[in-house]
């Protein structure tokens, strides 16, 4: 079909894009494995941090220091170095979520560690009853709501974070010692350049455009509709769902993208919505037009999907039209070409055109699409 798939894994399934045609998948791409997944899925993997000093966390004054940099230029160290904490309402309760300072937190990931089904970033209230504190310096220590750990965040790393109270942030913080997570996962928002879990290589953004989705949703909604099936060895055996979902209106845009060339658009012969198009270059009632439908009923009789155009209309536009529409096959009947008793055959992709004699006409047609000349 002319048509460069690319596989994307995600959590319950797959999909297939081609890429850089839309922007409605986006895929966290590696070059060197050739595979792909869905990048607000996409795991993220986290450098190793300093061990917490064995004393204990310190409280530091940071007046006016509300964002992840501004703290970090202020104590002189980097916002991988913070840990940043934040107020998400969950179905309706609050939690508090950690990423590293120089990250992003995915929603979509926390979702899936939490379980639920709506999602969003608490208000300046909700923050403010839920830490004491203005946004800004929310932090894990001392919090009596659920916290979510990124998984960057393990047992004696340490850590700078918010203090709970108007310009105080604590350094030295350390998972486990200070503050006990609820939920431990990967929450981080994939980035560009991000190294792929399994050769190290960096992974980039890659966007297209989703033809086939494959969703596994496993054997539970069969058990709860009580489905099941007679095995082969006798009793029954469980059912498993899921879910295909293929996009055939993108699948032909995708094609005709890729089909596009100097000689205009052409349907690859799997992909025509018919085998040839026959153009007659006669009047209606005239010699030209008769042999036309002739050479017509042959094609059709030997199974071709055949497109009559008897259009009382200039030969130029009925070619036009026969470029415009795609077809990989035209014949084209007129007056000239009957007094020597041939057909003229245009194989587009191939830009040739030969003539044919009108006995051998089908035969010359289904040459020429069993060999795939339009394809």
């Amino acid at each position: 079909l002319g048509v460069r798939f690319e596989r994307v894994a995600e959590r319950d399934g797959a999909r297939w894009m081609v890429p850089d045609l839309t922007d409605d998948v986006t895929a966290a791409w590696c070059e060197r494995c050739a595979e792909g997944v869905l990048a607000e899925q996409a795991p993220v993997t986290h450098l190793g941090r300093p061990a917490a000093p064995t004393e204990g966390w310190r409280a530091v004054e940071t007046p006016d220091q509300r964002s992840v940099e501004d703290v970090a230029a202020f104590l002189g160290r980097t916002p991988a170095d913070l840990l940043k904490t934040m107020i998400v309402d969950a179905d309706g309760a609050l939690v508090a979520a950690l990423v590293p300072g120089d990250r992003e937190l995915s929603l979509t990931k926390l979702a899936g560690v939490l379980g639920a089904r709506e999602l969003r970033l608490a208000g300046d209230a909700a923050v403010t009853a839920a830490t004491g504190a203005p946004v800004g310096f929310a932090g894990p220590v001392g919090l009596t709501i659920p916290i979510v750990a990124d998984r960057a965040f393990t047992a004696g790393t340490a850590w700078i974070t918010g203090g709970n109270a108007r310009d105080v942030h604590f350094v030295d913080v350390s998972p486990g010692r200070d503050f006990a997570a609820t939920h431990v996962g990967d929450l981080t928002a994939f980035g560009d350049g991000d190294p792929c879990p399994i050769c190290g290589a960096p992974r980039h953004l890659r966007a297209g455009t989703e033809i086939v989705a494959i969703t596994r949703h496993g054997a539970a909604p069969a058990e709860r509709a009580g489905l099941a099936v007679d095995a082969a060895g006798g009793g029954q055996a469980q059912v498993a769902i899921a879910h295909v979902r293929v996009r055939l209106g993108r699948l032909l845009g995708a094609i005709a993208e890729a089909r596009i060339s100097d000689a205009g658009f052409v349907w690859p012969v799997a992909a025509a919505p018919w085998d040839v198009a026959v153009i007659s270059l006669g009047s209606s009632g005239d010699a030209t037009s008769a042999a036309a439908e002739e050479v017509v009923a042959g094609l059709r009789a030997r199974g071709l999907a055949t497109l009559f155009d008897d259009r009382d209309l200039r030969p130029g536009q009925k070619l036009g039209d026969a470029e415009v529409m795609g077809h990989p096959i035209v014949a084209v009947v007129g007056r000239r070409g009957l007094e020597r008793g041939t057909v003229e055959l245009r194989r587009r992709l191939r830009g040739d055109v030969i003539e044919v004699a009108l006995a051998e006409v089908a035969d010359a047609v289904l040459a020429a699409r069993d060999a795939g000349e339009g394809a």
